[in-house]
């Protein structure tokens, strides 16, 4: 049986890691309550990164638009993963209010991780400013996955994804 909105709080509490960490993913298939949008933006401010980035992974696949300040917030984190995850979780939002920011991230960011998560970003959001800068990462990119992830972008800023897939 699904665990309650309090038993998943009180996970989020629990002094083993491997529970927390299965308590944010639990919170993805519980569906949408304020309570665990709120207390998955305290775990996002928390000190262990890979808690911070499951739960910015979390808020995006929650779909509640709540989400969105603490996601905005993860974009300044100390932690690149926390970054990226706050980058892509906004774009499957549609949250077009960080579109200028994530795109002078996009041209400024030196970090291959960072633009991969950035291009995929403005890609999901169809953001055809970003199109340029884009294409050139996909040139120069030699990793196959990351090539196909930056051709996706380019197919969704397009509007062409499902003759992509």
């Amino acid at each position: 049986s699904p665990l309650t909105v309090e038993e998943l709080l009180e996970a989020l509490e629990d002094p083993r890691f491997a529970v927390r960490f299965e308590a944010v993913v639990a919170i993805t298939r519980a569906g949408s309550d304020p309570r665990l949008v709120d207390a998955l933006a305290r775990v996002m401010e928390g000190p262990e990164p890979a808690l911070s980035t499951l739960a910015a992974w979390a808020l995006g696949r929650l779909g509640d638009p709540a989400g969105g300040a603490a996601l905005e917030k993860g974009l300044d984190s100390r932690y690149r993963s926390v970054q990226a995850h706050s980058s892509r979780s906004l774009g499957v939002l549609n949250n077009r209010v960080v579109v200028p920011e994530i795109l002078q991230r996009l041209q400024d960011e030196t970090d291959p991780g960072l633009q991969l998560a950035y291009a995929s970003t403005l890609g999901q959001m169809q953001v055809e400013e970003a199109t340029t800068r884009v294409l050139a990462l996909l040139d120069a990119a030699s990793n196959s996955s990351s090539r196909a992830e930056l051709a996706l972008a380019v197919a969704r800023i397009v509007g062409d994804e499902a003759h992509f897939i």
